[in-house]
């Protein structure tokens, strides 16, 4: 378990960006984190793989939002395009999870981001070239697995999913150095991606961009 927080432009402000990291294994630990209501939701699933993932992204974003408020009382929902919501308070979390891992950002309501984490999965690649038409993006795996991580997270920043047509997410640069990745976007010129790939995982953060350029991404993997 692992959790980070930054303080946010500008300096006098005093909103702030949480990110929280969990693995599967260590979800028994937390459940005191969950409410009644979302221990039922858990008990609904008929797959225990989709239990593990539920409980280890919802006690991550309760994790996040520890540094902020007293999570344990707080029940996360989800909206129709199956973003989560935080009821009754001024915050906003996303999640996201992959293979053992979960993770989630907690911030201010008017500061949003959009996290996403992968595994590197050889076998999905071709569905990923198609889509990802881009230029600026390599055909080499590494990079059409960060853009796709980086879109999904523009895709959980902005609430949407990909219930909207995928042209939405069309990235307008994307660089390289050292294994880390940062992004600009045709559509939202606002917000600012990056990415890192570490330990077989893809981690990409999407938010404003006065914010995520004061994040250090290799800080969260």
């Amino acid at each position: 378990m692992e959790i980070t927080t930054i303080l946010l432009p500008p300096k006098n402000s005093s909103k702030k960006f949480t990110f929280a990291s969990i693995e599967y294994n260590e979800v028994c630990h937390y459940q005191k984190l969950l409410t009644e209501t979302e221990l039922l939701i858990v008990e609904n699933f008929g797959s225990e793989k989709r239990k593990r993932e539920f409980l280890a992204g919802r006690i991550a974003a309760k994790l996040a939002l520890s540094k902020f408020t007293d999570a344990s009382q707080i029940t996360i929902t989800n909206d129709n395009n199956g973003a989560p919501v935080v009821s009754d308070t001024e915050f906003t979390v996303s999640i996201s999870h992959s293979g053992n891992t979960a993770v989630a950002i907690a911030s201010n309501h008017d500061m949003p981001f959009g996290v996403d984490i992968q595994c590197l999965r050889p076998k999905s690649i071709a569905a990923t070239k198609r889509l990802t038409p881009e230029k600026c993006v390599s055909r080499e795996i590494t990079h059409l697995t960060a853009a796709w991580a980086l879109k999904e997270a523009l895709s959980k920043c902005l609430k949407t999913g990909f219930t909207v047509p995928y042209n939405e997410f069309l990235l307008k640069s994307f660089v390289e150095t050292q294994n880390k990745f940062e992004c600009t976007f045709e559509k939202y010129s606002r917000y600012y991606g990056k990415a890192i790939f570490n330990g077989g995982y893809f981690l990409a953060i999407v938010g404003p961009k006065t914010c995520v350029d004061k994040i250090e991404i290799g800080d969260f993997l």
